[in-house]
């Protein structure tokens, strides 16, 4: 018999990999646990689909805040934390395998993933491509220092990884996956969410001039945000188009919003969980969920340069991640980025012969 499954779902982008694990797993028999670390939504829109589990759990990001160097009774505050985390794996998890997703700075995973190895549980990372990831040593006693006091915060072994050239990704520490002997899969693949698990907003049909807006929060992004929004949106829906809205899953949605839009999805339900059958076309600002309709070929518009950007030099850089070809490979289900209201309009799809699958 296998052991039970528990599946770590750290963020709103895994519940979809989180859920298809699960139908695979139930499909050979087999029981399943969840544990959400960090993000409340995740945890409301997983209780929502009412899964057959045998537990599902919410961890909470540690409230101490930053443990530093300077900060010893924060330190200490922080260990009883992960020591809860300790106890959740004894009392749930005995007999248990572990999957979890991707790489990890220390946090509420690597206490979870750290606190299996120590009973002896099996541990993947079913998410994370080995070598995606540059692993260095401590430079300088400071930086050694941290990752001591770290790790005896969170009771697991780390390293420093660099990510990318980026400061905001360099001189993080993160699982030590080789001392725990954590196994690593070759990587993640994008699964195909079962039809019954998808979310249809009422009053919508793809044969109706429907359109997604995908909320980012930008207010502090744009200049005269709220204005401009109305004044884009306003000839969209004087030629009949419905606005149905997906607040941010963690910052929920712009307050005007509400005053114009014909509709709201609820802002725990991911955006890869929305039926694609209820839009005929998606817009945003600038958001990583926009690639999820592209490359399903749903028609999908960028508003970033109907917009004057506070910070002008952040343009290249957003605009970069939604046109890499490493993202978008076919070049028929690209992201759109008009220039111009009429641009706009123009973009938007024929109804009367819109089709996507």
């Amino acid at each position: 018999m296998k052991p039970l499954l528990v599946i770590n779902c750290p963020a709103p982008y895994y519940i979809q990999h989180s859920v298809c694990h699960y139908e695979e797993a139930k499909q050979s028999g087999r029981r399943v646990g969840i544990v959400v670390t960090d993000t409340l939504p995740v945890y409301s829109f997983l209780e929502s689909l009412k899964l057959d589990l045998d537990f599902l759990e919410f961890i909470p990001s540690d409230p101490t805040g930053a443990v530093t160097l300077g900060r010893p009774a924060a330190a200490l505050s922080s260990h009883r934390f992960y020591r809860g985390i300790e106890k959740l794996v004894a009392k749930k998890m005995r007999e248990a395998e572990l999957w979890y997703f991707g790489a990890h700075n220390y946090g509420p995973v690597s206490a979870l993933v750290a606190a299996a190895r120590r009973i002896g549980i099996s541990v993947t990372n079913v998410g994370w491509p080995a070598n995606d990831t540059r692993y260095d040593s401590p430079k300088g006693l400071r930086m050694s220092l941290r990752k001591t006091l770290l790790e005896w915060v969170t009771s697991c072994p780390l390293r420093y990884a660099s990510l990318g050239d980026s400061l905001s990704y360099q001189n993080l520490l993160f699982i030590d996956e080789q001392k725990l002997s954590v196994r690593v899969a070759p990587g993640l693949v994008e699964p195909r969410i079962p039809d019954r698990y998808l979310f249809t907003p009422a009053n919508s049909d793809v044969s109706l001039k429907n359109i997604l807006l995908l909320d980012g929060r930008d207010e502090e992004s744009y200049k005269n945000y709220e204005a401009r929004m109305v004044e884009i949106l306003s000839p969209v829906k004087d030629r009949g188009w419905k606005v149905f809205l997906k607040p941010h899953p963690r910052l929920g949605s712009s307050q005007f919003f509400e005053c114009i839009v014909d509709g709201m999805i609820p802002a725990f339900v991911p955006a890869q969980f929305i039926s694609r059958n209820a839009f005929s076309a998606v817009i945003s600002n600038i958001s990583a969920a926009m690639g999820t309709f592209a490359n399903e070929g749903i028609p999908t518009i960028s508003l970033e340069y109907l917009h004057e950007r506070r910070e002008p030099l952040d343009r290249e850089y957003f605009v970069s991640m939604l046109t890499n070809p490493v993202y978008f490979p076919d070049p028929r289900k690209q992201i759109m980025f008009p220039s111009s209201l009429d641009g706009l309009l123009a973009a938007l799809p024929n109804t009367s012969s819109s089709t996507h699958s």
